[in-house]
C-alpha cells in the first residue's frame, strides 16, 4: 500500500469518526460506518492505523482499551481495573494502600458513541 492509499484511508477513517461523533446517523448507518472502520483496520497493519485502532477502540470499548493498555504496562501488576463510580475506586484502592492505579470513566465527560 502506497502513501496516498494510507492517506485516503486515514481521512476516511476521521470523517467515519466525525460523524460517528455528531450522532445524527440512524442505526444503520452507524453500524455500517463502523464495519467500514474494522475493514480498514484489519486491512492494515501498519504503527499509524494500530494507533488509530486504539483511540476507536477507546471511544466505543472503553473498558476494553483500559484492560488492553493496563496489560501492556511495566505496571500491570499493579493495575486496580476499570471502574466507573468513584466509591467503588477508592475501596479497590483503599485494598491495597501501598500502590496502585485504575482508570475511572465518566461517560459525561467523554464523547461517545454507538
Amino acid at each position: 500500500m502506497n502513501a496516498l492509499q494510507k492517506a485516503y484511508l486515514i481521512k476516511e477513517l476521521q470523517d467515519l469518526g466525525q460523524s460517528l461523533d455528531h450522532r445524527t446517523q440512524s442505526l444503520y448507518e452507524v453500524a455500517r460506518s463502523k464495519t467500514r472502520i474494522q475493514e480498514i483496520f484489519e486491512q492494515c497493519n501498519d504503527p499509524i492505523f494500530k494507533k488509530q485502532h486504539f483511540a476507536f477502540k477507546i471511544r466505543t470499548q472503553p473498558e476494553m482499551a483500559a484492560y488492553e493498555f493496563a496489560g501492556q504496562s511495566e505496571f500491570q501488576l499493579s493495575f486496580r481495573g476499570f471502574f466507573k463510580d468513584e466509591l467503588d475506586l477508592e475501596k479497590a484502592l483503599y485494598l491495597y494502600p501501598d500502590s496502585g492505579w485504575a482508570f475511572l470513566y465518566d461517560e459525561k465527560k467523554v464523547g461517545r458513541f454507538g
